[in-house]
């Protein structure tokens, strides 16, 4: 079992991997499928990050919504639901204004 501190450091990779690939701006993120698809790897992994970090590390920080807007089936990837899905994703402030 890893460390909480292994979780929080790939989080925050994702986080910046996010930010640098919208970083040019909303119009680009829409009309570049790869960056769409790289985007939501990335938020797939944070996800998955923040699935197996500690029952107690969550406790300690209840005003962090650990469960956000990704559903887990068990046995399966995060997926984002239906509604935070495509061009909705994209407006949502992921940094692409």
């Amino acid at each position: 079992m890893k460390d909480d501190r292994a979780y929080l450091r790939h989080i925050l990779e994702c986080l910046d991997a996010i930010h640098a690939y919208t970083a040019e701006g909303r119009d680009r993120f829409l009309t570049d499928r790869k960056t769409q698809k790289a985007t939501l790897r990335e938020l797939q992994e944070l996800a998955e990050s923040t699935q197996r970090l500690s029952s107690h590390l969550k406790e300690k920080r209840p005003e962090i919504p650990w469960g956000g807007h990704l559903r887990v089936q068990k046995g399966s990837r995060p997926r984002l639901s239906r509604h935070q899905s495509g061009q909705h994703l994209a407006g949502q402030g992921l940094g692409c204004d």
